[in-house]
C-alpha cells in the first residue's frame, strides 16, 4: 500500500513534458492551433514555452520574399484562407480582411512587446514585457470583424505600447 502511494507521489512530482513552440507573432496557423495546444497542455500536463520571432519584420522583407507588398498580401491571404478552413471556432473572416484597404501587417509590432531585451541598456530603455501573445489584439479584432482601417489599427497598437 505504502509503495503504491510512493509511486503515485513520484508520478505526480514528475516534471511535465516541455514543448518549445517557436512561432511568428502573426502566423495564421499558430493563431488557429493555439487553442488546441492549450487543450493538449491541460490534458497531458505539458510545459509550453513560447518563442516568438518576426518572420517578416519589415516592408523590405515582404518585398524580398514576395516581390511586392500587394503580392505579399495576396499570397498571405491565401494562407489565411487555409487557416480559416482549419479553425474550429471559425474566428477568421478572410473576405473581410481582403476588403480592407491596408497592407498585410509586418511582424515587428507584434514581436516587439514579447522580445526579450538583449542587454541591460535595452532592458532600461524598454517597458516591462507584457507576455507572449500569438498576435496583437488589434490584428485579432481585424481578423474577426475586418472593420478596422489600417490607421485605426496602428493607433490602437501604439496605445498598447505606450
Amino acid at each position: 500500500m505504502k509503495q503504491a502511494m510512493n509511486q503515485k507521489t513520484k508520478q505526480a512530482m514528475k516534471p511535465a513534458l516541455r514543448i518549445d513552440f517557436f512561432h511568428d507573432v502573426i502566423c495564421g496557423w499558430c493563431y488557429v492551433l493555439s487553442p488546441r495546444l492549450r487543450q493538449l497542455a491541460t490534458e497531458f500536463d505539458l510545459d509550453i514555452h513560447h518563442h516568438a520571432f518576426a518572420l517578416t519584420a519589415t516592408r523590405a522583407d515582404q518585398i524580398d520574399k514576395f516581390g511586392s507588398v500587394e503580392q505579399a498580401k495576396n499570397i498571405i491571404m491565401g494562407h489565411w484562407e487555409q487557416c480559416a478552413k482549419a479553425d474550429d471556432a471559425q474566428r477568421i473572416n478572410v473576405a473581410g480582411m481582403r476588403a480592407q484597404s491596408f497592407d498585410y501587417p509586418i511582424s515587428t509590432p507584434g514581436w516587439w512587446p514579447v522580445k526579450r531585451p538583449r542587454n541591460s541598456r535595452e532592458k532600461r530603455a524598454r517597458k516591462p514585457r507584457i507576455g507572449i501573445i500569438l498576435m496583437p489584439l488589434p490584428m485579432r479584432i481585424c481578423m474577426r470583424t475586418a472593420i478596422l482601417p489600417m490607421k485605426t489599427f496602428w493607433s490602437q497598437w501604439r496605445k498598447r505600447l505606450a
